[in-house]
């Protein structure tokens, strides 16, 4: 647990959420337009504004032809990658997948995966959006809980509207307090930028690496995420 964590048991339906707003990359399930039989992929995933899984998919690709035919599917989201043991925190996002033609999520993806710029303009590339239905999580040992999407999902107008505001004036006028958070979580480069706020925390980026910090506190208003940044800053600095 980092300076910046909270105290307090996290929910089921938080965990969920924030696995589903951390994690880069997924395991996709299809089912096979030819056999209709159960097909595995890797993708790049980001997370919409309510943590919805966006995914940048090519024409070209099997599971892309899979899911023209089929649509529902499913996504494996580890949230413990680098660990080799079954006690490590999961979840399972099911529901239906669906082309969406929205220039600032397509933004919010390649802010993401930068290296997804290449071929986001491609025209047999598109994005797509996971409708969650709902989701099976392994929270860890004994912590098992299948969870409806009214339970899961979560946004913030009122933020989500000031987020490009709010995200300017912390690289310009609070890059110490940024630099703070990344330490606080044993990230040692001095080049961390904000790449996105939401309701539940915010995302940082050095260009490299990825970072992503929830808040104790849902942000509702740029009122609370000025609370909520300035007591992590307090929190990472040991005051």
């Amino acid at each position: 647990m980092t300076a910046t964590e909270d105290d307090a048991p996290i929910s089921p339906a938080d965990q969920a959420r924030h696995l589903m707003r951390s994690c880069g990359k997924a395991g996709l399930a299809t089912l096979d337009a030819e056999t209709g039989e159960p097909y595995n992929s890797l993708v790049l995933i980001a997370a919409d504004r309510d943590a919805s899984p966006l995914m940048m998919l090519s024409d070209l690709a099997d599971h892309t032809t899979n899911l023209k035919r089929n649509p529902n599917a499913s996504l494996l989201l580890d949230g413990d990658h680098h660990a080799e043991t079954l006690a490590s925190q999961r979840v399972s996002v099911q529901g239906r997948v669906a082309v969406i033609n929205d220039q600032s999520l397509i933004d919010r993806f390649v802010t993401r995966h930068p290296e997804a710029a290449i071929y986001a303009s491609f025209k047999d590339f598109n994005l797509y959006r996971l409708h969650v239905t709902r989701a099976h999580l392994i929270g860890g040992f004994g912590r098992i809980h299948w969870l409806e999407a009214s339970d899961i999902m979560a946004d913030s107008p009122a933020l989500d509207a000031a987020a490009e505001e709010i995200i300017e004036h912390m690289n310009y006028d609070h890059a110490d307090a940024i630099a703070t958070y990344a330490l606080a979580h044993h990230k040692q480069s001095e080049n961390w930028r904000m790449i996105g706020i939401d309701t539940d925390g915010i995302d940082l980026s050095n260009g490299e690496d990825y970072l992503r910090i929830n808040t104790p506190e849902q942000m509702q208003t740029p009122g609370d995420s000025r609370r909520a940044l300035a007591k992590m800053a307090k929190l990472a600095r040991g005051e």
